[in-house]
């Protein structure tokens, strides 16, 4: 309570325009009653811009898309960039990069059993870029982007029958960089992705 409180306090006494929403989701049956205690500290026009939203995801991505583009919401909120990344900048802003939707006749297919991942590799230099569209027929999709192994961003449960999901990563590291439709949630559906990749070996223009 007191530290909702005093970052409410803060943005409405400091910065009264710098917020534009706030969505609280997921949350416990609990907060209600903490809600109540705190709203009457909290400025009309600061309430205004705080939104609770409950039901289940549907209802939450309806909410979440009527102020937030598509690509720049996580696909773990029902968005469709599934690059999030775990670092920020200088000023502490996690910075989404953004992919391009690639033409129909650039998706592969693949059908991935229920309880089977697919997986594709790429050895990757600094400099390089990488970038993927994917979607399947109906359902969702597992999602993860290794680097050597290990995750770079969190695993996800990809809407991708609803909203072609897309990433791009900038290669920093030298490795090799995997992207893999994880179908092991599902114990008896098989699903069929379609998928582009593009590579830019940009290490080329330095080396060559």
């Amino acid at each position: 309570v007191s530290f909702l409180y005093e970052v409410t306090r803060l943005l409405d006494a400091n910065f009264p325009e710098f917020m534009k929403s706030a969505y609280l989701i997921n949350v416990p049956k609990l907060f209600t009653m903490i809600w109540t205690i705190v709203k009457p500290f909290i400025a009309q026009r600061t309430l205004e811009k705080i939104k609770i939203i409950g039901g289940g995801r549907d209802q939450m991505r309806k909410a979440l898309l009527e102020n937030i583009d598509c690509s720049e919401l996580p696909s773990e909120f029902g968005g469709s960039n599934t690059a999030i990344p775990w670092y920020s900048n200088s000023r502490g802003e996690a910075t989404l990069p953004r992919a391009q939707l690639f033409k129909s006749e650039d998706f592969l297919s693949t059908s991935i059993p229920p309880r089977q991942k697919f997986e594709t590799s790429f050895d990757l230099c600094a400099g390089d870029g990488i970038s993927w569209n994917f979607k399947t027929d109906s359902h969702d999709i597992g999602f993860w982007f290794l680097v050597d192994e290990e995750p770079m961003f969190p695993y996800v449960k990809a809407d991708a029958h609803v909203a072609v999901q897309i990433g791009l990563v900038d290669v920093i590291t030298p490795g090799t960089y995997s992207i893999v439709f994880d179908n092991t949630h599902s114990k008896y559906r098989t699903k069929t992705v379609h998928y582009a990749i593009r590579i830019d070996k940009k290490s080329d223009e330095f080396t060559g």
